[in-house]
């Protein structure tokens, strides 16, 4: 197999999608067809090309614009630019719900934490800032004085 040739096996192991994630993927999508295990480690080494394809095109662009963070935006040029345009809505689309959820955990973290500690949040981030600052008065001090 020459160096321009991919083993799924071998060489996508350090870069690869969880073989479970696409596993899980596959079997929602394809319902009662199954896979034999040659392609499932076809759409593996598929899936880990495709998210480096769009990952590198997505970085190019946020260098070409002096920043250091990959944002949402530059996924959606790069699937824009390299011609998968017509997934950009539902990607939005998931992004979106990804960060409702992700809003409604952290309130519920709170929530859970001002149940917990009788405190409120308000309360809780006082006493927060207060062992930050005392942290950078003495940072090798110990914690429980």
């Amino acid at each position: 197999m020459s160096e321009e040739e991919t083993d799924f096996r071998g060489s996508y192991d350090s870069v690869a999608i969880p073989k479970t994630t696409v596993n899980k993927v596959a079997t929602e999508v394809l319902g009662s067809v199954h896979l034999s295990s040659d392609a499932r480690e076809l759409l593996v080494g598929f899936c880990s090309e495709f998210v480096q394809l769009i990952s590198s095109h997505a970085n190019e662009l946020c260098e070409r614009e002096n920043k250091k963070v990959i944002s949402p935006e530059h996924i959606l040029q790069s699937l824009e630019e390299l011609g998968f345009g017509d997934y950009c809505q539902e990607v939005k689309q998931v992004y979106e719900e990804f960060l409702e959820i992700e809003k409604r955990r952290s309130k519920t973290s709170w929530t859970k934490m001002t149940e917990r500690t009788g405190l409120t949040e308000e309360e809780l981030i006082r006493q927060q800032e207060e062992l930050f600052a005392k942290a950078r008065e003495n940072p090798l001090a110990d914690s429980d004085e």
